[in-house]
């Protein structure tokens, strides 16, 4: 499990470097290089904390417009990866946060509201109780606890990474995940990575579509096509002018019915007669 955890990690450096280069000379491509690489693991994490898929969707588009808006001030101190779950742990808890505020109620009533979220909404697969319960289990540790193990157990970052993210000692964070998976009483090696959580169909590339039109990407290509597209409609008229010049010299060669009926009046001879 080490040697593909260090594979999978020499992989995500190899991207990273990629979308970086890519963001430095074309920032929309890259932006949209790292929604490809991000978005469904960062929203996969976003859903197991707030359940709900529409809440996630939500949180989703908010993380990447601050990660594009951001991303001239991202100073490569720690990785892309980090930086953006960093991201999506702020944002998820601030949903959970304000909706506690706003209700003027405890913790443990949002926890329990996720809870029942979880046991009624769309886009689950209810057939696979084993995951239900499982995720059940999760919501009913304490929010450290269930940070630790989320980022630990199913994205599989290290310890030094995820203690980036929350802010933590990695010593702190080792004991937190280890209360948490003492307090499930689950067979892990059966459960494995499996969730109940599912999207729609077409919702990534949706979801891409839309994050890069509020960050205005989509707007930018749009303005270049306006232009190519004016300058052929320039050229046409153009081309047309030269068609068409030519064609009213033409006509005006043409002697009018007024010029030829001056001329036979002028012979003596009504138009009319000739008829």
């Amino acid at each position: 499990m080490r040697s593909n955890r260090q594979s999978s990690e020499k992989e995500s450096m190899i991207n990273e470097n990629k979308i970086r280069e890519t963001c430095a000379s074309n920032r929309g491509r890259g932006f949209k290089m790292l929604m490809d690489v991000f978005q469904e693991p960062i929203y996969n994490y976003i859903r197991r904390l707030v359940v709900s898929h529409e809440d996630a969707e939500d949180v989703l588009q908010e993380v990447f417009i601050r990660v594009f808006r951001h991303l001239d001030q991202f100073r490569s101190e720690s990785s892309l990866s980090t930086w953006i779950y960093q991201i999506a742990t702020n944002e998820s808890l601030r949903l959970l946060n304000d909706r506690k505020e706003e209700r003027n109620v405890a913790s443990e009533e949002i926890q329990e509201e996720l809870i029942n979220k979880l046991q009624a909404s769309d886009y689950i697969d209810y057939e696979n109780e084993l995951a239900v319960k499982f995720q059940e289990a999760i919501l009913s540790l304490p929010e450290k606890q269930r940070l630790v193990f989320n980022l630990r157990y199913y994205d599989e970052l290290e310890y030094e990474e995820i203690a980036r993210i929350l802010d933590s000692k990695v010593e702190t964070l080792k004991v937190n995940y280890h209360y948490a998976k003492e307090k499930k009483d689950f067979d892990f090696d059966d459960i494995g990575k499996r969730t109940p959580y599912r999207t729609p169909d077409g919702f990534f590339e949706d979801m891409q579509r839309r994050v890069m039109e509020r960050a205005g990407v989509k707007q930018r290509r749009k303005s270049h096509l306006k232009l190519i597209v004016s300058a052929v409609v320039t050229m046409a008229a153009i081309l047309a002018g030269f068609l068409f010049v030519p064609s009213l010299r033409q006509i005006n060669d043409v002697k009018s019915p007024s010029s030829i009926l001056a001329v036979d009046r002028s012979n003596g001879t009504d138009a009319v007669d000739k008829w």
